[in-house]
């Protein structure tokens, strides 16, 4: 397939198509099914499902997509988390930056059998919906209400921290790849923060300079410094009052705004919190798509 990607691009004096693959993430799975340097030398992209870890398949409760192992993982569970998944798959000779993480836009819900809740607790099957879509409107990271414990990764709202953003960034994997686009509130009708709210965050936590939720900070300002043909940028922050006021998510719905004095940087706003955020190098807020985009 990649001969006949770049005969075509030769001529037709085109870009060559990508090749990617979405490959497995369970160690069994690595170890039987691939030569993954052999494999990753010829792909663009090797994108790890990196999801499904943990289902109603299982006797117990647990996350779809953890970045972690827990406490309460046993046998070959041990190896069923995003960690050991992605550097399983760099250290058996895949380079960096062909690997993407893959990111879930459901969760997984089960039954309990006991009065237990929490990761780990005896289970029985799904709950009426087996998969619960649009995980970033769910108010609760779990629930547990007559016997249905509901798993939704983590995030109490759309715009919540997302860890495995901060891991892919720091440990320089390629990217990021979402399943699925339509399980996201692809129209903007049902949570009422835009249209793909989740991959619109998740896309401005990877184009930012400044991961980390910082609090109740309301101000940043940034200087730049060019030396020998070079651009370096310090970002500085401070609790005084920003241009809008130091209240300015106040009474807001949860979401991202413009900052109208910094093309570059933008509002977070997070239960009435205000919070700054700055996108990269060459890159500017885009209201539209509610995220970090080319200028």
């Amino acid at each position: 397939m990649l001969d006949a990607f770049e005969k075509e691009a030769a001529a037709t004096r085109r870009p060559r198509l990508l090749l990617a693959a979405a490959v497995a993430a369970g160690k069994g799975n690595i170890d039987n099914g691939y030569e993954v340097a052999a494999v990753t030398k010829l792909l663009d992209f090797a994108n790890v499902m990196t999801y499904d870890l943990h289902g109603s398949w299982d006797p117990f409760t647990g996350h779809n997509s953890p970045l972690y192992g827990s406490s309460a993982d046993v046998g070959e569970h041990v190896y069923y988390n995003v960690d050991f998944a992605m550097k399983y798959w760099r250290d058996q000779g895949a380079p960096l930056e062909k690997l993407l993480v893959g990111f879930p836009t459901y969760g997984r819900t089960f039954r309990t059998t006991t009065g237990a809740n929490g990761v780990g607790a005896p289970a029985n099957g799904p709950a009426s919906a087996g998969l619960c879509e649009t995980i970033q409107c769910v108010d609760l990271q779990l629930a547990l209400l007559n016997n249905v414990w509901i798993l939704t990764e983590g995030q109490q709202h759309v715009h919540s921290d997302i860890p495995q953003a901060k891991y892919l960034k720091e440990n320089k994997f390629g990217g990021a790849v979402v399943w699925s686009l339509d399980l996201d509130d692809f129209a903007g009708q049902f949570c009422g923060q835009g249209r793909y709210p989740l991959i619109s965050y998740l896309r401005s936590l990877l184009n930012s300079e400044d991961y980390t939720t910082v609090g109740p900070i309301v101000t940043s300002s940034a200087s730049t410094n060019h030396t020998a043909g070079t651009a370096t940028t310090t970002t500085t922050r401070t609790t005084t009052t920003a241009v809008s006021g130091s209240g300015f998510c106040a009474g807001k719905p949860n979401g991202l705004y413009a900052n109208d004095k910094d093309p570059r940087s933008y509002y977070h706003c997070s239960n009435g919190i205000t919070y700054i955020k700055t996108c990269s190098n060459s890159l500017v807020y885009d209201d539209k798509c509610k995220c970090c985009n080319w200028a």
